[in-house]
Formats: structure tokens, C-alpha cells, sequence
């Protein structure tokens, strides 16, 4: 839905599609379009392929990142998309790019095994951290204080705080196919991970100790993506297979979702 813009102004709303070409010779165009009309509202071009987009929290400008190693800010405040800001630095595909905390701090990472985190009022780096892979996927937990990280064959954890990494596993498993971890997402109750990549399953993980705890199978090809639902009953996975498939959580592994029939049924116990 859209999201409310300063002094009630109807702000645009997220992207519902991206279309980018394959030849770097021609300009290479994003398009936001409305997602309630399907209606096209923007198409901003870029010399290369776009491979990832975020939102301002006010969704006042969005950036973007791609094989063009750099990252555009677009403002669009003023309706019309203005020319965007370049930010430059990654030597290699950026894959990764999400706003952090506020619309002045932007997380940026990809291919060149760096993150990047901007100040957006001045266009600098104010932070860089190093991995041993290429950084596939972050996701943010819902209140912003945590991060997780899939690169190379890790999977690590920060706090946003202190930009400290709390947890680290490694997962030589999921590695095939000249993919390492594409995708991982940790459990809203932050008991458990799950994780996907080159060898076309799905793992289940605890948070604590990175034990395996369940695997399932279905995809055939490279899992690209893996998150778990608002309230962590399940979870989906896509892949190269053209397929995305939606996984119970808790069966199996003796472990229960939030707000699961067996957690209501011992609270309505212990309350007799």
C-alpha cells in the first residue's frame, strides 16, 4: 500500500515491476509503476542491468544498484523523478541495497565481497565492511537492530547499533553450482535461520549454535531467495526452477512457531 507522504501528499508507491534489457550499449531503464492502478508512473534509465531497489521510509527517493557498480538516488519529492545523485565506490555488481534507520543512511553491498554504508548528506562512506564472498542477500529484522547477512558460503549477523557481528556460521553444504549462500532469514523469534543456495534445498538452522535442524527439498535449481512470513509460521523460497514455494515452520524439528495451536493451548492450560 502506499505509504504517506510529508503534509499528506500521496507519495508513490514501491515498485511493482522492474524491466531491464541485457546490452549495456543502450540505456537501461527502472520503472515504478502504482501498484493498486498498475499504471506506470516513472521510467528512469540506467546504463546497465538494475539489480536491486529500496525505498526511503517516506518514500520520498529511492536508490538503486546494478552492474553499473554505482549507486543512484533518486528524489521524488518534486513529482518528476530530478536527476539522480551518483554515489560511487563498489568495484563490482552491487547487489544489495536497503535504507538503514532513516532516509539519510543507506546500506550498499554486492560482488566486490564489501558493504558500504553511506551518509547521504554528504555522499560519503562512513563505514565499510569486508566478507570472504560475494554479499548475496541482507535482511533487516523488523525493528531495525539486527541484520542478516548471506555471502560467500557464511551466514553472519550483525547489530546495527555497533555494527559488531554477533554470530557467524559457515555452511559448506549449500555450496554448488558455482553458488555459495544466496539467501538467508532469521526466525522473528530469532530461534532459527533458515538459508538457501547453490545445491537447490532449503535449510532450517538454530540461531544459537547453527545446527542444521531441517532440510527440505523441491527446488530444481539454485535457491535465489529465502524469507520467513511477519509472524514465522512459514516460510517462502524462489529459485532458478521459475518456482516459488511456500514451507511450513516448526514441523519436524520439534520446534513451534510464535503464536502457534500448541503454545495457545499451554497458555490456556496454565491458566486453569
Amino acid at each position: 500500500m502506499p505509504s504517506a507522504a510529508p503534509d499528506g501528499a500521496r507519495a508513490s508507491p514501491p515498485p511493482a515491476a522492474w524491466r531491464a534489457a541485457h546490452a549495456s550499449s543502450v540505456p537501461v531503464p527502472s520503472q515504478v509503476w502504482d501498484a493498486l492502478t498498475g499504471d506506470e508512473l516513472h521510467s528512469l534509465p540506467h546504463k546497465h542491468i538494475v539489480r536491486c531497489a529500496d525505498w526511503a521510509p517516506d518514500s520520498s527517493a529511492f536508490v538503486t544498484g546494478g552492474k553499473e557498480k554505482t549507486l543512484r538516488l533518486f528524489d521524488l519529492m518534486g513529482g518528476a523523478p530530478a536527476e539522480p545523485r551518483l554515489l560511487h565506490g563498489h568495484t563490482a555488481c552491487v547487489k544489495v541495497v536497503r535504507y538503514v534507520g532513516d532516509k539519510n543512511t543507506v546500506l550498499s553491498a554486492g560482488e566486490d565481497k564489501t558493504m558500504r554504508i553511506w551518509d547521504l548528506r554528504s555522499a560519503n562512506t562512513i563505514r565499510e565492511i569486508g566478507f570472504g564472498g560475494h554479499v548475496n542477500s541482507v535482511e533487516l529484522t523488523a525493528d531495525g537492530t539486527m541484520m542478516t547477512v548471506a555471502a560467500g558460503t557464511e551466514v553472519s549477523f550483525w547489530d546495527l547499533t555497533s555494527w559488531q557481528c554477533l554470530k557467524r556460521f559457515t555452511l559448506n553444504v549449500i555450496e554448488a553450482n558455482g553458488y555459495g549462500v544466496n539467501s538467508a532469514s532469521l526466525h522473528p523469534n530469532r530461534k532459527a535461520f533458515v538459508a538457501g543456495g547453490g545445491n537447490f534445498w532449503v535449510y532450517q538452522h538454530d540461531f544459537e549454535t547453527g545446527e542444521e535442524l531441517a532440510c527440505n527439498k523441491g527446488h530444481h535449481g539454485p535457491v535465489y531467495g529465502v524469507r520467513f512470513t511477519p509472524d514465522g509460521r512459514a516460510y517462502a523460497s524462489a529459485g532458478d526452477d521459475g518456482t516459488i514455494r511456500f514451507w511450513n515452520y516448526g514441523s519436524g524439528n520439534g520446534i513451534q512457531p510464535e503464536g502457534s495451536a500448541e503454545e495457545s493451548a499451554d497458555a490456556a492450560t496454565a491458566g486453569e
